[in-house]
C-alpha cells in the first residue's frame, strides 16, 4: 500500500481524515492529552479527599444507611455517591471540591486541558441507555432524560448490555465522555427511571433508593438507623484509608442489616471490622492484639466479633 495522504480517510474505517485518527503525530499528541486529563481525575479526586475526608465520609455513610443495597451493589454505589460530593456537594467555603480543585490548576498548561477540567464542573447525575457499541468498549448512548446522544467510554469495566440503562457522572474527557470513578447499571422500566427524572444532587440519594427498588416509605424505614450501629463506622474511618474504609463501609452495611446485632459497646464491632478488612479485604499484616490495642479492647472480644463476622 503506498503511502496515505494526510487529508485522505482514514484506512482504519473512523471515517476521519488520516491526520485527525491514526497519523502518528496525531495519535502521539491525542495520547499525551489523555494522559494529562486522566492524571487530573486522579488528582482531583486526592484534592478532595486531602481536604474533606471527614465531611465526604460522613455523608456516604449517612446516604448508605439510608438505602438498602446488595453486597454486589455496595461498592459502585458508595462510589457514585463519592462522585456526587466530590462534583457536587458543598464545602465550607460554599463551593464544591471540583471548583476549588478548578481554581488550583495552572493556566499555563494546554488551554484545552484546562477547559476539559472546568467542564466537570458542571456534571450532574446522569442516567444513560446503551444503544450499541462502536468498537470496544466505547458506546454510544443516550441521555434519558434530554435524548441527547454522547459516545462514552467504558474502560476495562464490565460491559452494560445493548439497550440497559447506565447511572454515573459522565465527564468530557476531550475526546469522548466517561464515567467518573465508577457507574451503576439500573435494572429499572423506562416509567420506573423517568419517575425519578430530573437527577439533581439535592435529590440523588432519594432517587438511587427508588431505583434499587424501594419505596419512599421504605427508605424512611432504612433512615432510622440505631445509632451505634453509626459509632462503628465513626470509628473505623479514624483509622482506615479511605479504600479500607468504603470496604468496610459495604460489608458493614449488609451484614448488620442482616443480622441486626445488640451493640452495647461500638469498639470491639470496630476493631473486629477493621481487623476483617485490612487482613482479609487488603492483605496486610496485621495482628488481632494490635487492632484490638488500637480500640483499646481486649484481643478476645475482638476475636468474638471476628467469628461473628466470618459465620
Amino acid at each position: 500500500m503506498g503511502k496515505i495522504g494526510r487529508n485522505e480517510p482514514c484506512p482504519c474505517g473512523s471515517g476521519k481524515k488520516y491526520k485527525n485518527c491514526c497519523d502518528t503525530a496525531f495519535t502521539t499528541r491525542t495520547l499525551k492529552k489523555f494522559v494529562k486529563i486522566s492524571t487530573h481525575q486522579a488528582d482531583l479526586i486526592k484534592f478532595a479527599f486531602d481536604r474533606h475526608q471527614d465531611a465526604i465520609g460522613e455523608k456516604t455513610r449517612n446516604a448508605l444507611q439510608s438505602i438498602t443495597v446488595t453486597q454486589e451493589q455496595m461498592q459502585s454505589v458508595a462510589n457514585v455517591l463519592v462522585c456526587n460530593e466530590v462534583l457536587n456537594g458543598t464545602t465550607d467555603e460554599g463551593i464544591t471540591p471540583i471548583e476549588q480543585y478548578v481554581k488550583t490548576v495552572d493556566t499555563s498548561e494546554d488551554a484545552e486541558i484546562v477547559k476539559v477540567v472546568a467542564s466537570w464542573k458542571n456534571t450532574a447525575p446522569t442516567i444513560l441507555k446503551v444503544k450499541g457499541y462502536v468498537n470496544g468498549y466505547t458506546a454510544q448512548c443516550e441521555n434519558v432524560h434530554t435524548n441527547e446522544m454522547m459516545t462514552l467510554s467504558l474502560g476495562n469495566r464490565t460491559k452494560p448490555a445493548v439497550d440497559s440503562f447506565v447511572l454515573g457522572f459522565p465527564i468530557f474527557a476531550g475526546e469522548h465522555y466517561e464515567f467518573y470513578i465508577d457507574f451503576l447499571t439500573i435494572d429499572r422500566q423506562l416509567t420506573e427511571i423517568e419517575s425519578v427524572l430530573p437527577l439533581h444532587a439535592s435529590n440523588f440519594t432519594q432517587a438511587l433508593g427508588t431505583l434499587l427498588g424501594q419505596s419512599p416509605s421504605s427508605q424512611t424505614d432504612v433512615a432510622d438507623v440505631n445509632e451505634q450501629e453509626d459509632d462503628v463506622l465513626s470509628l473505623v474511618g479514624q483509622h482506615l484509608t479511605q479504600q479500607g474504609f468504603e470496604k468496610a463501609a459495604a460489608f458493614w452495611s449488609v451484614w448488620s442489616k442482616e443480622h441486626q446485632p445488640t451493640i452495647r459497646k461500638a469498639e470491639p464491632y470496630a476493631a473486629a471490622l477493621h481487623y476483617k478488612i485490612a487482613k482479609d479485604e487488603l492483605g496486610e499484616h496485621v495482628t488481632q492484639s494490635a487492632c484490638a490495642t488500637l480500640y483499646g479492647i481486649s484481643a478476645s472480644s475482638l476475636s468474638t466479633k471476628y467469628r461473628a463476622f466470618k459465620a
